[in-house]
């Protein structure tokens, strides 16, 4: 049967032997040749900086109104005995229309009165004329003092009753005058209070009357905005211009008018400024549609130009403060001074140089000195 130690160390044997076998093959295995980690570049999409003078524009809203708007009111009493067709609330009179009557009886015989009143005041007056004349005369002859007449008060009395007769006539020809109403003004009738027929009383409100010659616009600018507009002159001697325009149906009408002036007060609840925009002649034909008072209109206002600006997306502009640019492959931070946000860009007044590549998109992931691959797409809004 063989050697009875043989068969219980044969086992043990042929373990050792696989053991230092399987040594020698992890000891004389070939190493596999060494590879370095592969860098994994990010697309981002940039678009190039272009720094130039940028207009800026402020928007707003505000509804038409006259630039003049009064209220009329009868400087004498009398019943209304005649009315013009035009006298209708919503008509346009021109200037210098007559608009209605007043019975003018009793301040034609005003007049009259008046008339005679100073008719007999000269008649006085030459009367004492003649008499001051032969005074004088009459003491020259004889060589007395002329200190001595007296008469000249007497005269210097009936000259002031010559002035005041003619005053009372002045007024009585004014009175007479003011029976008849008459437009001051090119306007729109409204609010109209008298009829034929009706008495009025002095003081009495007849009618309003809003000017046709300018319409004005009232827009209120936030605190922010008003920094970029003003009302100076620019160097063409225009104002900053203002397009208003409002929808009716599906067409859009405009009208072009000109920044007149900026109120020097601000509104106490909602500290917001107002500034005022006017068109001449609103209800002319060269305009299309009219721009009438009460019509409520969008308004975008010329404002000042910055220097050495660009305008950005939203999408670029990091926490308010920086933004990325690609230089040499990789992302950098820098640092921008925000001066605006508009509704679609945020215009960068320093921080950017011209030719600069910015990132237009946020990474999950964005690190200082990250390898990326810019791609300039046509596509991007452009940076103004």
């Amino acid at each position: 049967m063989g050697n009875p130690w043989v068969k219980r160390l044969l086992p043990l044997v042929i373990v050792i032997v696989a053991v230092l076998l399987g040594r020698s093959l992890m000891i004389f295995k070939p190493s596999l040749p060494h590879r370095d980690k592969a860098q994994v570049s990010t697309y981002v999409d940039v678009q190039v900086v272009h720094l130039r003078s940028l207009p800026m524009s402020v928007n707003s809203q505000g509804t038409v109104a006259a630039k003049r708007n009064i209220e009329w009111a009868s400087k004498v009493s009398g019943r209304v005995i005649w009315v013009a067709p035009e006298f209708a609330e919503g008509a346009a009179v021109a200037a210098g229309t007559t608009l209605l009557k007043l019975d003018a009886i009793d301040y034609r015989v005003m007049v009259a009165e008046a008339e005679a009143s100073l008719a007999d005041a000269n008649l006085a007056l030459t009367e004492e004329r003649n008499e001051l004349r032969r005074g004088n005369s009459y003491r020259a002859d004889n060589q007395q003092d002329a200190k001595a007449n007296l008469r000249q008060p007497k005269l210097a009395q009936v000259e002031s009753k010559v002035n005041a007769a003619k005053e009372r006539l002045l007024q009585a020809q004014a009175d007479l005058e003011a029976t008849e109403v008459k437009a001051p003004f090119a306007a729109i009738i409204d609010n109209k209070q008298v009829d034929l027929g009706q008495y009025v009383s002095a003081g009495s409100p007849l009618f309003s009357l809003l000017s046709t010659d300018v319409a004005e616009v009232r827009l209120p600018i936030t605190s922010t905005d008003i920094q970029f507009i003003t009302a100076a002159k620019k160097p063409d001697g225009q104002l900053p211009t203002v397009i208003l325009s409002s929808n009716f149906g599906r067409h859009q009408q405009q009208w072009h008018g000109q920044l007149v002036r900026i109120e020097r007060r601000v509104d106490a609840d909602t500290r917001t400024f107002f500034a005022v925009a006017a068109v001449d002649q609103p209800y002319a034909a060269s305009h299309g549609v009219a721009l009438s008072t009460g019509l409520f209109v969008d308004a975008v206002i010329d404002g000042i130009t910055i220097d050495n600006a660009s305008r950005i997306p939203h999408s670029a502009l990091h926490d308010e403060t920086y933004v990325y640019l690609v230089i040499d492959g990789q992302l950098t931070r820098r640092a921008v001074t925000v001066l605006r946000r508009e509704r679609e860009s945020v215009v960068i007044s320093s921080g950017l140089d011209d030719g600069d590549k910015l990132v237009l998109n946020k990474l999950d992931l964005m690190v200082e000195g990250m390898s990326v691959i810019a791609n300039v797409s046509p596509s991007a809004s452009a940076i103004q």
